[in-house]
């Protein structure tokens, strides 16, 4: 069909407003490619927290400078692919979409393009202009931030014009031939194939595509090279190479009249529900990978240690002399990515250094989900670091301080986006996943940072390798030659039955077969759980965080041999129950007859002369209290009031709150199993203050992200609201449980 021909089928016809809303719904179906980027952009940069905190670190004066220009340079890289691929999907006739050719929308496929090319700087302004307002920023010096927005808007503008613009500019510096530009879009040849293209469009796509593949051989061979550019830099380039590459694809499925999306959509959905194509296997041994079988001869299927906890507790106790004659603590810690890692680690850490090293040796056990699991299994590994002469105190506010910020978001956005997308459709497994590249970046955070420490010259190499590489190893080697590490409970969640799944390193609870009755709706990993897994494995089994972290399949240890091994998927704890606390009630339960008598008279935990405390440590401002004296100073805000939520969101928004609700109760049960027989008559009754402490975040002067990076300035806000804050005033709750607990332990009664 040529030109006159097309001119000729479509006649203007007047009112004809249907026809306008039909060739505007065509065009958009033509270019949904960047229409989607566009959106989907547009959602996370206003309804997604933690898309926010990206742009919250972006404008901070202690981003890098590496990132303020990949994210300044690779949202003009997705501008411009927008903008190109929507202009070329309107220069083809497309059979399926006729109306692309239609002269009454020549101002359409004009001016479009542009605009959406320029929407994309736009909306990285609107999000750091957004992160702008925050208190953080407020309290932080430097010329970046108030000119990252306007920085934005000038390179939407520069970009736009640019599109206006670069026909004349083409026409005078290179040849027609290379060019074949009109004056106008609208004077452009229509084509139907590809080759008909002019070269230097051509070259574009070209160009962009050898890119993305080079970008999958970095992240697959080099994994984390690309991540210096940040994480915000990181998504808007896989933006740019799906927009490409993706409507390549697509244009060419149109010619053909092929429906390649809907293809490829059945295609991963069969490859998931076959399980051909899942490379998400946890690892059972440090050298295994995501998307390989474990060989069985690596696979130690017992427990990391032998005997039960009713056991280990008793010879704990003897070992350390403490018991009836000094504190024992139990800590649990919530779920909340960075934040409560970081909030977890600093509080434990803080409790060592104070207490002059005594804390660690009466804390007994912690029970930890999501983020706080990874906090305690940090404290642990600095704790076997103390154990075996590597880890001084000296060290200890330092390596924290390192382990914190480490970038964990930017591989695993790296890997998320390109390996393990194209991972999807392919038929096999066959390559590293996002959730092992996570699991790396643990090892690699904890190994540099156990190398800085201010001690490191004095240690021998040959007690300094295995303390560094303690996430790299297998999580049996914390308890290797001691008894004097914490025990560490860190819950997951299992997608079959919904229930719990409790990692923990003890063979038994109470005995052999006595362990039947121990778990309410939990499963224990006792013969799941190899003791040869590497500790970064079982950590990240507790804080798959959603979608950023995929759900892992984890192969029945104990049943390797027979070659009918089932396999079950883990997710994130906090799924089930994200307090931790659930757990410590059960172990609890299970340890009154070790502590025994001083325990199990007529107000249990409670007792004065009961050495058993708990310890809680929770990240979210919005948790109600546990102590008397423990209430954020803005907590009235955080009161739910009664509201019509209709019939299609009710549904949805009571599963998300039940969720919640089951910590709140588990919170609630732990206490009272120290309320030496009372009821708490209210969530500010001090009958628990002598046995429950409770380390807390508030709202402070500045925003503590979720994900899975950490500014030295949230470590800044964690240290004011843990110690910065004076012990005397009614906000410094934290400073004074923290000197309640060091007086008890350097004092000489304990």
């Amino acid at each position: 069909m040529d030109a006159q021909s097309t001119q000729q089928q479509y006649v203007q016809k007047p009112g004809e407003r249907g026809v306008r809303v039909g060739l505007f719904v065509d065009h958009a179906k033509a270019i949904r490619i960047p229409l989607l980027i566009i959106l989907f952009g547009v959602v996370m940069t206003f309804w997604v927290d933690q898309i926010w905190e990206l742009f919250l670190l972006l404008v901070l004066p202690s981003s890098a400078t590496v990132v303020r220009v990949g994210a300044l340079g690779m949202s003009a890289c997705l501008g411009f692919a927008v903008w190109h691929t929507a202009r070329t999907v309107y220069r083809f006739n497309i059979p399926t979409i006729p109306t692309l050719a239609d002269p009454r929308a020549e101002w359409l496929r004009e001016w479009l393009p542009r605009v959406l090319g320029a929407v994309i700087p736009l909306l990285m302004a609107a999000g750091t202009a957004s992160a702008l307002r925050d208190p953080s920023v407020h309290s932080s010096d430097g010329w970046w931030g108030p000119a990252a927005p306007i920085l934005f808007v000038i390179e939407a503008a520069l970009l736009f014009a640019f599109f206006i613009v670069r026909r004349t500019v083409a026409r005078r510096v290179l040849s027609n031939k290379v060019t074949a530009l009109a004056d106008k879009p609208s004077g452009d040849p229509r084509v139907t194939r590809w080759r008909q293209l002019p070269r230097s469009v051509r070259w574009v796509y070209a160009a962009i595509i050898v890119a993305n593949i080079l970008a999958l051989v970095l992240a697959a061979e080099l994994p984390g090279t690309m991540a210096t550019i940040g994480p915000l830099g990181i998504v808007l380039m896989c933006a740019t190479f799906l927009t490409i590459t993706g409507t390549y694809l697509t244009i060419r499925a149109a010619c053909w009249q092929f429906p390649l999306l809907t293809t490829l959509f059945i295609v991963t959905i069969v490859l998931q529900y076959l399980g051909w194509n899942d490379n998400h296997r946890i690892r059972l041994y440090p050298t295994m990978h995501s998307y390989s079988s474990p060989e069985i001869k690596l696979v130690e299927r017992g427990a990391p240690i032998a005997g039960s906890l009713v056991d280990y507790a008793k010879a704990w106790n003897a070992g350390q002399g403490v018991g009836s004659e000094g504190p024992v603590y139990l800590v649990s810690s919530e779920g909340g990515g960075i934040r409560a890692a970081v909030w977890t680690l600093w509080v434990l850490s803080r409790l060592e250094v104070r207490s002059n090293g005594e804390f660690s040796k009466h804390m007994l056990l912690g029970s930890g989900v999501s983020g706080g699991s990874l906090g305690l299994a940090w404290f642990a590994a600095i704790v076997k670091g103390e154990r075996d002469g590597v880890i001084q105190l000296k060290d200890i506010d330092t390596l924290v301080s390192d382990v914190s910020t480490t970038d964990y978001l930017g591989p695993t956005l790296e890997t998320m986006f390109l390996t393990d997308f194209l991972q999807r459709f392919w038929v096999r497994p066959a390559f590293v996943d996002r959730g092992e590249r996570l699991e790396t970046r643990f090892e690699l955070g904890w190994n540099a940072a156990c190398r800085k420490r201010l001690s490191a010259g004095g240690s021998p190499a040959t007690a300094e390798q295995p303390v560094c590489s303690e996430f790299a190893r297998p999580w049996k080697e914390l308890w290797a030659n001691t008894q004097r590490v914490p025990l560490l409970f860190l819950n997951s969640t299992e997608v079959q039955s919904g229930h719990a799944f409790i990692q923990q390193p003890l063979a038994y609870i109470r005995g052999r077969g006595q362990d039947f009755d121990i778990a309410n709706a939990a499963s224990w990993s006792t013969g799941l759980m190899p003791a040869s897994a590497p500790l970064s494995a079982v950590v990240h089994n507790s804080a798959r965080f959603t979608y950023v972290s995929p759900a892992g399949s984890l192969m029945d240890a104990a049943t390797l041999r027979s070659g009918k091994s089932p396999t079950r998927q883990l997710v994130d704890g906090g799924y089930f129950e994200n307090s931790g606390t659930a757990t410590i009630a059960e172990l609890l339960a299970v340890l009154r007859q070790v502590y025994a008598p001083a325990c199990s008279g007529q107000f249990g935990y409670g007792s004065p002369d009961c050495p058993v405390k708990l310890i809680h440590i929770s990240n979210d401002p919005g948790l109600e209290s546990l102590r008397s004296d423990d209430a954020c100073p803005d907590a009235l805000r955080y009161a739910s009031p009664y509201s019509h939520y209709g019939e299609i969101r009710a549904p949805l928004l009571s599963l998300l709150n039940t969720r919640e609700s089951r910590g709140e109760a588990s919170r609630t049960a732990v206490r009272r199993m120290f309320a030496r027989g009372k009821l708490p008559t209210s969530p500010n009754d001090p009958v628990t203050d002598n046995s429950v402490f409770h380390f807390r975040l508030c709202n402070g002067a500045y925003h503590l992200p979720l994900g899975w990076t950490l500014s030295a300035g949230s470590m800044g806000e964690m240290s004011r609201q843990l110690e910065g804050t004076p012990a005397s005033t009614p906000a410094g709750f934290n400073h004074r449980q923290l000197d309640t607990i060091v007086g008890r332990l350097v004092s000489p009664h304990g």
